[in-house]
């Protein structure tokens, strides 16, 4: 009789601990912090965002844990060429900077907003830029894009209300072992 007094004070013990292991991971996998990337990502890809033809498109993305982040970088156009000559030349190349915000969820899918729109160097402003991506789970890859064409609407200047469609998909590394200095 004793040894199963002993047995059942053992299991009950052994049983709270269990339970109070499952509640501890449990919370801590509900508690995720959606503002997880922090670090400085090279970013490349394509984008069709430029009316007269596609281009390639590079980028210096920086994330912060509060959910902000900053990228700067260029938009090269593909220009047709001259007949004889090289038949698709790099032709124009345009800086870019925008301020973000964004959010990341569970599975590591990243939505990005725009206070300000895209901003071209040339001065022309875009009401949108690249409106998702994801994360892998080691924080060392990301991807950008916009997903299916999407339609961006110039703001300024000049041909205010011009509409472009746009495909753009960036895949980048994350540089300085995702530590930025702030």
């Amino acid at each position: 009789m004793e040894n199963i007094k002993k047995f059942s004070i053992l299991f009950g013990i052994l049983s709270i601990a269990l339970s109070a292991m499952v509640v501890v991971a449990s919370a801590a996998s509900d508690s995720y912090n959606p503002y997880r990337i922090h670090g400085l990502y090279a970013v490349t890809g394509f984008s069709s965002c430029n009316p007269t033809g596609p281009g390639i498109f590079e980028g210096d993305y920086t994330f912060h844990n509060d959910g902000t982040g900053t990228a700067v970088g260029k938009v090269r156009m593909i220009v047709p060429g001259t007949p004889g000559a090289n038949p698709a030349t790099i032709g124009i190349a345009l800086g870019f900077s925008l301020a973000f915000t964004y959010e990341v969820d569970k599975l590591g899918k990243i939505a990005f907003h725009y206070e300000q729109g895209f901003e071209l160097e040339n001065g022309i402003i875009w009401d949108q830029g690249p409106s998702h991506g994801a994360i892998s789970p080691d924080g060392k890859t990301i991807t950008i894009t916009c997903g299916p064409p999407k339609v961006l609407t110039q703001v300024q200047p000049g041909n205010t209300g011009t509409m472009a469609n746009c495909v753009t998909s960036a895949v980048g590394i994350r540089l300085n072992g995702g530590v930025v200095d702030e």
